[in-house]
């Protein structure tokens, strides 16, 4: 019962992602993983599986709504095409479609594997981005 406590989903999506790690890094909290390794196991420490992202969907929310995680990952790539239409920036065209990629291959990922790569390979690098191009216009002046 304790797996499907809402406190498990936030830490399913704060743990992988850089920045939020470091917040709750002490949290005494196990992410789903644990709890779906655990079950298929039967106890045994061992983590190989992933939880499929429909399952971890269902582990937090009722059966008819358990595809409303995989849907939210669908709504973050579809947001992400509309803005790398917009984008003007060869660098950060190229980010943001790498995570549109990574976003394509949510049915056999979960939360954690898609905050990670979205968190290293889109939020990592538009820091960096928009450092670079604030210190080119700092010193252009």
């Amino acid at each position: 019962p304790e797996a499907s406590n809402w406190e498990v989903l936030v830490f399913d999506f704060l743990r992988p992602t850089i920045g939020f790690n470091l917040i709750v890094q002490d949290w005494d909290t196990k992410y789903s993983n644990m709890y779906f390794n655990d079950r298929m196991w039967t106890h045994l420490d061992r983590r190989s599986q992933i939880i499929p992202m429909i399952a971890q969907g269902f582990l937090f929310l009722p059966f008819l709504l358990a595809p409303l995680l995989s849907c939210f990952f669908v709504f973050v790539g579809y947001y992400l095409m509309s803005v790398l239409h917009k984008v003007e920036s060869f660098e950060m065209y190229y980010f943001i479609l790498l995570a549109v990629m990574r976003l394509g291959f949510f049915w056999g990922q979960n939360s954690m594997n898609m905050m990670n790569y979205i968190s290293i390979n889109l939020i990592l690098p538009l820091f960096v981005v928009s450092f670079y191009f604030f210190v080119i216009k700092v010193l252009r002046r």
